[in-house]
């Protein structure tokens, strides 16, 4: 009888914490009724408060379209006018500047979305639900290190509501996704080898190229782990024995099928299949008209893979993206930086594993800072980092799991936690259009950036089409903020409380 009744309390609880957090995550999609046209986002969608207020949520989206619509991978002008200033041209047609993965994955998206007249909103839902398998995909990590699922649920509600990945999961844009393909293919590696799952690495390996170009960096220690699982060393006398297992080579064959899709865009959209969006020529401005006094601005300067990047920014891009206060990890989510102690018990339980997420991460970091636009445009914190702090995810886990009855520990991670908490449903319910410290506009905006989206908060500006939609007469929005980051904080706690029970009973 006992077993039953925690069975039944058992089920009752994920039921309740799986349907809150789809309605958190609801909730954050940005959107309008409709099934839009290019000419009327140009018109009435580019501004603070709406779903198109930044470029690079209208540019995937003007592939999505074009696709669904004209069968096309050419740009009409009016849908050239909605992508720009993320537009290339190309072989003299208009093309998209981005990686077409985002765009083409969110296809069945839009034609169910259009189904009910919502394109727009149902299109933008698929960040949601790659934002969710992220949750899902860390609580299957945690798990499988530490036998304490509700460690991985604490984890990953931190990461998912605690960070700017929320502000994210209800738009357009390739960093849900991109941490999708990283956090699977982890998860994979943590099982032994074998040809099946080689091949399938090797698949998301690909796809996240499809999605975007610097994943083939950000993959390199999964490839290495994967490469010491067919690495096999035993003891013989005094010496040393390495045995290479060929079965590594089957990943080729995952490559070679996930590389088919970029493939095949590349030679229709450009006619070259080794061409990459970010290195054409890129068209500035552009007018929805034909007036022949309305020319396109296009930059003819070369532009290469490695231009891109340059060492000698790392410095300055370490600190935007670590402690500037518009952009800083340790201004908008200091409480994942609490997984740095998890790599105490990793390295000495899953020393491969933790190597792993800890070059990864640093690979993430490296790279973003030697990029030449660290902020990532006019955003809400650290965009760029969103992956990586999904992998810190994981190690916040294990340092819940093994540090959660530590006072000190759990005063620091409340603490941290809800300032997290409170900063990202403000994000999240508000705009991610906030320009870096760098451009005039920032003058008129307050020192912590994030302050802004709380002033925004108490104006009732808010980008939810469900508040929009339903809510904005029955709650002000600064109520809803407060009740969803409350909701966030009860269920952490609690979820936090029964991995401390979990850990308990373990020793």
């Amino acid at each position: 009888m006992k077993k039953i009744l925690v069975f039944a309390i058992k089920t009752l609880l994920t039921i309740f914490a799986s349907a809150l957090v789809v309605a958190l995550l609801l909730v954050a999609i940005r959107g309008v009724p409709g099934n839009l046209a290019p000419d009327y986002i140009v018109e009435h969608l580019r501004t603070k408060g709406m779903p198109f207020e930044l470029s690079p949520e209208r540019g995937r989206f003007a592939l999505t379209f074009s696709i669904a619509e004209n069968n096309s991978f050419e740009f009409t002008r009016e849908i050239a006018a909605m992508a720009v200033p993320d537009l290339a041209t190309v072989n003299n047609k208009y093309v998209s500047l981005f990686a077409p993965g985002v765009s083409i994955i969110a296809l069945p998206f839009y034609y169910l979305g259009k189904m009910f007249e919502l394109s727009q909103v149902v299109t933008f839902a698929s960040s949601t639900l790659f934002a969710g398998l992220n949750l899902i995909c860390i609580i299957l990590i945690v798990k499988k290190m530490t036998q304490n699922a509700y460690a991985g649920v604490a984890a990953g509600l931190t990461f998912l509501f605690g960070t700017n990945a929320w502000a994210y999961s209800g738009t357009l844009y390739q960093h849900h996704l991109t941490t999708f393909l990283l956090l699977l293919s982890f998860y994979l590696l943590l099982y032994k080898r074998n040809l099946l799952l080689t091949i399938l690495v090797g698949i998301l390996f690909a796809t996240a190229i499809f999605v975007e170009y610097p994943n083939a960096i950000f993959f390199i220690p999964l490839l290495l782990f994967l490469l010491h699982k067919y690495i096999d060393i035993t003891e013989v006398g005094e010496k040393i024995r390495l045995v290479f297992n060929f079965g590594i080579i089957s990943i080729v064959l995952g490559v070679a099928v996930g590389l088919v899709p970029l493939i095949w865009y590349n030679v229709r959209a450009y006619n070259n299949p080794l061409q990459l969006a970010g290195t054409l020529k890129s068209v500035r401005t552009l007018e929805a008209t034909d007036s022949a006094t309305l020319k396109p601005q296009v930059s003819y300067k070369q532009k290469t893979v490695l231009g891109f990047f340059k060492l000698e920014r790392v410095p300055g891009g370490l600190d935007v993206l670590l402690t500037s206060k518009d952009r800083g990890l340790l201004v908008y989510a200091p409480v994942i930086l609490l997984g740095f102690l998890g790599f105490i018990p990793l390295f000495k339980k899953r020393r491969p594993e933790a190597y792993v997420l800890l070059g990864t991460t640093g690979i993430f970091f490296a790279l973003y800072s030697m990029w030449g636009d660290p902020w990532g445009g006019w955003a809400f914190g650290p965009r760029y980092m969103i992956p990586t702090v999904a992998l810190l995810a994981v190690p916040l886990g294990v340092a819940i799991h093994a540090y959660g009855r530590s006072f000190w520990f759990g005063v620091l991670y409340v603490i941290l936690l809800n300032y997290s908490l409170a900063i990202n449903a403000v994000g999240a319910l508000t705009t991610i259009q906030i320009p870096p410290s760098v451009e005039h506009d920032a003058l008129l905006l307050p020192k912590l950036t994030y302050l802004h989206n709380f002033e925004l908060l108490y104006q009732g500006i808010s980008n939810s089409y469900i508040f929009k939609t339903f809510l904005f007469y029955l709650i002000p929005l600064h109520v809803l903020a407060s009740i969803m980051m409350l909701s966030v904080s009860w269920l952490t706690a609690l979820m936090y409380l029964l991995a401390q029970k979990k850990s308990a009973s373990k020793n």
